[in-house]
């Protein structure tokens, strides 16, 4: 009888344990099938915030101007190359591809791991690794145009030795990838629950006085990326030396594409931050000044993007930048690529 007892309160502890392990099982794996598939855009995986399908208002465009070099040979064919940061990797749905299709010319990029755009520029000039090139664009993120800048113009010998990026065109980029539901994220998950355990966020979030976004209910929120070491507001910290560094380090790079017979475009592109400025409410943080530093360049071989998209946002244009993610939307990127194809084609006469 006592071991029949015993193995009743075995049987019943393994039952508990059960339980409790299926409910935090089920805790764990749950968003898997219900909350990641719409936490959509850089922002919303990063921080846990279900934009859902929002990005699918926007239509790729049904043409492909933009070819991505995926080898050093290629870059002796490229006659307009293009070398830049995330915002010059979105294939179909890139500026490139749009000035491509204005000029009916294939606009090649080129991106290599851990080596800075203006390096490789300098690097691919130098070592006369692109002798049809007739136009460079250079394309940086705002918030590390300063620091990169700030490097030293340096010639990487072994330039070959490191690995190109090159992404490829993705039709369904813009559509809820419900597939992912039957897979165990643990990458995602894991961002997740740090999000919501407050352990870090990445993102900060403001509340605009006007709705500059279609999204159901986030048409009037501006969230901007934050990371302690890549964040929108690092422009706080910049020194004037920096500034003065980084003038000389692009005109640096004007004068080389010059001696070369290359023309440079040195392109930004702005912080969402910075491009939304106007019209956050409650505002603790300062203005962005470092788009003004570079106001006395010309404006064809420096490209100031927010000079350019900000007339669009003011006249009431939506979805500029995307709600969900650091990026501006297609609708910008065809906006950016008519205005380099007019700058070239100007060049011309």
């Amino acid at each position: 009888m006592k071991q029949y007892i015993e193995f009743q309160k075995f049987i019943k502890k393994i039952a508990i344990a059960c339980i409790i392990t299926s409910i935090l099982g089920a805790l764990f794996i749950l968003p898997c099938f219900y909350i990641l598939p719409y936490q959509t855009g850089d922002i919303g995986r990063a921080g846990g915030i279900p934009f859902g399908a929002y990005d699918t208002i926007f239509k790729a465009p049904d043409f492909l101007y933009t070819e991505n070099i995926d080898n050093f040979d290629s870059l002796q064919n490229a006659e307009i190359l293009t070398i830049g940061d995330s915002f010059s990797q979105m294939y179909n749905l890139v500026y490139q591809n749009f000035l491509g299709h204005n000029l009916n010319k294939k606009i090649n990029n080129f991106r290599i791991k851990s080596i800075s755009s203006t390096n490789t520029a300098a690097t691919l000039i130098k070592k006369q690794m692109i002798p049809n090139c007739k136009i460079l664009i250079i394309e940086s993120v705002e918030r590390n145009l300063i620091n990169n800048l700030n490097e030293s113009i340096t010639i990487i010998d072994s330039i070959s030795k490191y690995t190109i990026i090159s992404t490829k065109p993705n039709k369904n980029i813009y559509n809820i990838n419900t597939d992912q539901n039957l897979k165990l994220n643990i990458k995602g998950l894991t961002s997740f629950y740090k999000s919501k355990l407050s352990i870090y966020t990445f993102y900060k979030h403001f509340n605009l006085s006007a709705p500059l976004f279609t999204s159901k209910n986030y048409s009037d929120q501006l969230y901007i990326w934050a990371h302690p070491w890549d964040s929108d507001l690092s422009f706080t910290s910049i020194t004037e030396q920096d500034i003065q560094t980084a003038k000389s380090r692009i005109q640096e790079l004007q004068k080389l594409g010059e001696k070369h017979q290359i023309k440079i475009i040195y392109m930004v592109a702005a912080d969402k931050y910075d491009m939304y400025y106007d019209y956050i409410k409650d505002n603790p943080y300062p203005i962005n000044p470092t788009l003004s530093y570079f106001s006395d360049f010309d404006t064809t071989f420096f490209v100031d993007t927010k000079k350019i998209l900000l007339p669009h946002i003011k006249n009431g244009e939506k979805d500029i930048y995307r709600v969900n993610d650091t990026h501006w939307s297609v609708i910008a990127s065809e906006i950016i690529g008519n205005h380099l194809s007019n700058i070239i084609n100007e060049n011309k006469n």
